[in-house]
């Protein structure tokens, strides 16, 4: 059989297809040879990358959810401690409005009882510079003052809020004092000046009066001022000298 074109070489291997593989080795070198091997190898490779890819999309899927439930456990966790702070603040703001209202409770009760306290005691408080000396009712007195000469509206709702009023006759001059007192646990310069302005409203009925401060204690600059003013000073039950009367 002569094989004299490229038609004759495809028809006889067609009529004899054993021929083919012999051909292909004449013709390919080794490399070539060698490529389905490689290609198998290849293809291999590229199902085990598939089933890697796969087995990591579905770790990827799990860490995915398992990172979406601890969000949400994380965020129910924020919720309820949310929750505890704001329950916390309210006890917290309540235990405050509490403790505000026992402070403001225990200053009224201090000074009641401080009050309580000087008017059991002026007499013998001061009982060595002043003879006969006696606490006044201040409504009782206003109402003598009243009957003197009218007092105004503005006077009576100033002076009754005096927190106390002692009369006594002084033991060198024998002259009779009014004794006006605003009372604080710590006086400062607002009882002096109340003190001294009260006093100072009695005299329009030609009345000697002398402003006293009584407390457990006082502010410097009350103190300076009641120096300067000539207002008597008492603490803790105890005469300063301040308005010229005590010596």
């Amino acid at each position: 059989m002569a094989l004299e074109t490229i038609e004759d070489i495809i028809r006889a291997l067609q009529e004899h297809p054993e021929w083919r593989e012999p051909l292909l080795n004449a013709l390919l070198t080794d490399q070539y040879r060698q490529m389905p091997s490689r290609i198998d190898r290849i293809e291999e490779a590229l199902m085990r990358l598939a089933e890697q890819t796969a087995e990591t999309d579905r770790r990827l899927r799990e860490l995915a959810e398992q990172n979406e439930r601890r969000f949400q456990e994380l965020a129910e966790y924020q919720k309820a401690s949310d929750r505890r702070i704001d329950q916390l603040t309210e006890r917290i703001e309540a235990l405050v409005e509490r403790v505000t209202e026992m402070h403001y409770d225990l200053s009224i009760l201090k000074g009641v009882a401080l009050e309580d306290y000087y008017r059991n005691h002026a007499t013998s408080i001061l009982g060595k510079f002043f003879k006969r000396m006696r606490v006044v009712e201040a409504g009782i007195y206003l109402d003598s003052l009243d009957d003197q000469r009218p007092l105004s509206r503005e006077d009576w709702d100033e002076l009754r809020l005096v927190d106390m009023l002692s009369t006594g006759r002084h033991r060198e001059t024998g002259e009779e004092y009014l004794m006006v007192w605003e009372i604080s646990w710590t006086v400062d310069d607002n009882d002096v000046q109340r003190a001294l302005a009260r006093a100072e409203r009695l005299r329009q009925w030609d009345i000697r009066t002398v402003a006293v401060v009584a407390g457990k204690g006082i502010t410097g600059s009350a103190h300076e001022l009641a120096q300067q003013r000539g207002v008597l000073v008492v603490l803790d039950g105890v005469p300063q000298d301040g308005s010229g009367l005590i010596r």
